[in-house]
């Protein structure tokens, strides 16, 4: 009885103990050496069903490989072989749910869970890796430690973590590149059946020589020089300088000559402008450490020099008004105006045409005798003193034949002395203003009409333009010298040395500017100096009715509406 007595109490305290199994804190050892009940008690999310059968996984904390697996039993308690003691992570998985705790202490060999838990559907974490801008992001792979979740990165830096259940975890980053450590970020949150995105992105260690960010390069108008800048000074420990290469623009090979240096983040360069043109330029900037070893370049950066004597090209509003027919151009009855000359029949036709805006224009002319008692007529014509002057002149001596117009329509014909002609066989040329005409050959006496008379004058050297005031003449080297009309041998205004060549030029004065055409550029002088308002391809201007047009190689008129 005694012996029976005994067993029913033995069975009593063992069913006790199966009962009161699901408490906090009690843990017991079957009969066996090698399977060890853990306290706490996992339910299936959205009821009381127990989590039996799931799967339970002990990975070392903040590692990424199991020491220990098992199940749980019928009453959802983990199920393992005895581990060492110490702080662990466990996964339980069972029907797509997910439970990951953190810090789980072994004692004697049993993990001590401190309360029952649920498992729920599990959440994603998605985010973005860089590394440095010359090396591929898909090298990198993202773990989760403490458990058996991970991924690869794709080529724009992307990763999406799917399983993890709510908690704070701390994610491992890898990469086979060189010169990169094993990243560690702070940790970060995730919930269960949520998709959660970090905003921030993580930043893979890097202990190469570093490549130079934030590159820009920028014009000085004021100088023409190129001003680079990028990313502040780099704060690898054993930089010394940057070193600048510079290529043109589009080359094909890249220079490998230094260019330049500087420890700082900004560099001028003053050797960028050309004169006269425009440059375009590409720039790499490179690190160079204390042991002269140089880093990688990523990128380049382009910029275009302008010289200040081109910073305002095209400036201002340019209208095509039509064709121009090759004649010169000025200013009849307070019009735009334009009169060109041709050889048709035996007799030179003078075509005369004029318009308020230049957009409707009226035309006129005169027919001319191409001989005279059977001497070859000499003809000039052009616009000055108000009016559309052809003068003709023979061999014979026997006078100046004067045809004039106001309108270009309606003519008049006077006589002048022959003594009045420029003594040259070189055709004279003429140089027209708003209340003034010159017939002048460089070098030699002209003949000017003002006031309603003429009179032999001389005339600067070299004129190359005029307006009612000065006669624009060159002077040593590039000068531009402003002439009084009554006295050649005065200088008004010295415009100073210019910054092109004055060859095949005409000047004028727009708003009281001096207006220079030269190398088929058209230039204002003003208070920053020579600069350059109308783009390559000029061929002659005039200033008429207070607008300045001008006619380009290509055979068309333009005004330029507002003031240059």
């Amino acid at each position: 009885m005694r012996s029976l007595l005994h067993w029913f109490v033995g069975i009593a305290i063992a069913m006790a103990m199966v009962s009161c199994g699901g408490t906090n804190d009690e843990a017991y050892t079957t009969g066996t050496n090698d399977e060890t009940y853990t306290s706490g008690v996992f339910f299936l999310s959205g009821g009381n069903a127990r989590a039996a059968g799931a799967r339970v996984q002990v990975f070392p904390r903040q590692q990424t490989d199991t020491v220990a697996t098992g199940t749980t039993d019928q009453t959802g308690r983990p199920v393992i072989g005895p581990i060492a003691d110490g702080s662990y992570s466990v996964k339980i998985t069972s029907s797509g749910q997910v439970v990951i705790l953190d810090s789980v202490q072994a004692i004697s060999g049993r993990l001590q869970f401190l309360a029952n838990d649920t498992l729920e559907l599990p959440g994603t974490l998605a985010g973005v890796v860089k590394v440095q801008p010359q090396h591929d992001p898909a090298t990198v792979t993202v773990h989760v430690l403490g458990t058996d979740i991970w991924t690869n990165v794709d080529s724009i830096g992307g990763f999406r973590l799917v399983g993890l259940a709510s908690g704070n975890f701390r994610l491992q980053f890898t990469t086979a590149l060189p010169d990169y450590q094993t990243t560690y970020p702070d940790p970060v949150r995730a919930w269960n059946d949520s998709d959660v995105v970090v905003a921030k992105p993580f930043n893979m260690v890097y202990t190469g020589i570093p490549v130079v960010l934030g590159l820009s390069v920028e014009s000085d108008s004021s100088t023409g020089d190129l001003l680079l800048s990028w990313e502040s000074r780099a704060t690898y420990r054993s930089f010394q300088r940057y070193l600048i290469f510079r290529d043109t623009a589009g080359a094909l090979n890249l220079s490998a000559s230094v260019y330049g240096s500087t420890a700082d983040s900004a560099w001028r360069d003053t050797g960028a402008s050309r004169p006269l043109s425009s440059a375009a330029w590409s720039y790499r900037v490179v690190v160079q450490t204390m042991a002269g070893k140089v880093g990688e370049w990523y990128g380049s950066k382009q910029g275009t020099a302008v010289p200040p004597e081109l910073r305002f090209v095209n400036k201002g509003t340019w209208t095509a008004i039509g064709r121009w027919r090759g004649g010169a151009l000025g200013e009849l009855a307070g019009k735009l105006a334009e009169v060109s000359s041709r050889t048709e029949n035996g007799v030179l036709i003078v075509g005369v045409r004029s318009s308020e805006d230049g957009r409707l224009w009226d035309s006129g002319g005169v027919s001319l005798p191409l001989r005279k008692l059977g001497q070859a007529i000499t003809w000039v014509s052009g616009l000055g003193a108000g009016k559309v002057w052809c003068l003709g002149h023979t061999s014979v001596g026997d006078g100046i034949d004067v045809r004039s117009s106001a309108d270009g329509k309606t003519w008049t014909q006077d006589a002048l002395p022959d003594s009045l002609w420029p003594l040259s066989t070189s055709n004279p040329i003429i140089l027209g203003s708003a209340s003034r005409l010159a017939l002048y050959v460089p070098g030699k006496p002209g003949l000017v009409r003002e006031n309603g008379s003429w009179r032999k004058a001389a005339l600067p050297v070299s004129p190359i333009g005029a307006d009612d005031s000065v006669v624009y003449s060159t002077g040593g080297g590039s000068h531009l010298l402003a002439i009084p009309w009554e006295d050649p041998s005065r200088i008004a205004s010295d415009h100073g040395s210019l910054p092109f060549p004055l060859v095949a030029v005409a000047a004028s004065t727009l708003h009281g500017k001096p207006v220079v055409l030269s190398a088929g550029r058209l230039w204002v002088q003003d208070s920053t100096g020579w600069t350059v308002r109308g783009s390559s391809g000029k061929a002659a201007i005039t200033v008429a009715a207070g607008r300045l047009m001008v006619a380009d190689s290509t055979g068309s008129l333009w005004i330029h509406e507002d003031s240059p």
